[in-house]
């Protein structure tokens, strides 16, 4: 089964939220699926912001991407997302990650899966009151392993944030890349979590874009700060995009054939900049 692409636009919790309103309803008429925001302790808390979000607009979907499990007790991150759930009229998804303790490392990877079987027992059980307005899927994020595999198990869909070891020499603020050789090795991972459920998962992944004439130039701009990565490796990643918009859309249909990607949170330019490239594949849909 192809999946349709769904677009999001990563916006950041650092920025005032009369900002934050104007980039939802720039990305919603600019035709993108959602606006995502990263939870970060000393922030704006990402779901309340995005429940807010929601009533400045009409269509747009919002998730955290992902929420930090580490700062929550699960009954606690339910109650969020269900309330989320409700002032947005059931556009709020939820998304989770292993993330880290306040002011310490990352909590066992039991804290995570009691959480999404939390949750997962509210949509499906006994939910807090007044209930859930919708149904809204399920994201497990994260690049190791084993959360990738109980990802593939518990998810329905599944958000590859990198390679496995974390890149050492990376630069604070940038998203790190994926060769195709790693992207198949984390792709494995979470199949073997899902077993025959894999083809039911929707795959996400971080997008690095420039719109430009010259691909080689900005993947050799690239490598100056990804040089784990070769130039030839970072064209082909499934984490960068370069080029016109016709070769954006090439690349991303590439993706989507090669590594069953279809979920992608669009990081380096605005929503109008990338709005041609949607309107391109929706039109060759």
């Amino acid at each position: 089964m192809t999946r349709p692409f769904r677009f999001a636009t990563l916006s950041l919790p650092f920025t005032p939220f009369a900002q934050l309103a104007e980039q939802a309803k720039a990305a919603e008429d600019s035709g993108f699926d959602l606006l995502v925001l990263p939870d970060f302790p000393n922030a704006l808390s990402p779901i309340a912001t995005l429940a807010a979000l929601a009533t400045h607009t009409t269509t747009l979907r919002f998730s955290p991407l992902v929420a930090n499990a580490g700062l929550w007790r699960p009954d606690l991150l339910v109650r969020e997302f269900l309330t989320a759930d409700q002032i947005s009229g059931g556009r709020v998804e939820i998304a989770v990650g292993a993330g880290v303790s306040p002011g310490g490392p990352a909590k066992p990877l039991t804290h995570l899966r009691d959480t999404v079987l939390a949750l997962r027992a509210s949509l499906t059980e006994a939910a807090n009151p007044p209930g859930w307005v919708s149904s809204p899927p399920v994201l497990v994020g994260g690049s190791g392993d084993n959360l990738l595999h109980t990802a593939g198990e518990l998810a329905d869909i599944v958000g590859i944030a990198g390679p496995f070891p974390y890149p050492v020499n990376l630069a604070p603020g940038h998203i790190p890349l994926l060769s195709p050789a790693a992207a198949d090795e984390r792709i494995a991972a979470v199949r073997a979590g899902a077993g025959d459920r894999f083809d039911q998962i929707e795959l996400n992944v971080g997008l690095e874009v420039h719109i430009t004439a010259d691909r080689r130039a900005a993947a050799e701009e690239a490598h100056r700060v990804h040089s784990y990565l070769s130039v030839e490796e970072i064209l082909a990643s499934p984490k960068f995009l370069a080029g016109s918009t016709d070769e954006i859309a090439e690349q991303l249909l590439g993706h989507r054939q090669r590594f069953g990607l279809s979920y992608f949170a669009i990081i380096g330019v605005t929503p109008a900049e990338f709005a041609p490239v949607i309107d391109a594949l929706r039109k060759g849909a």
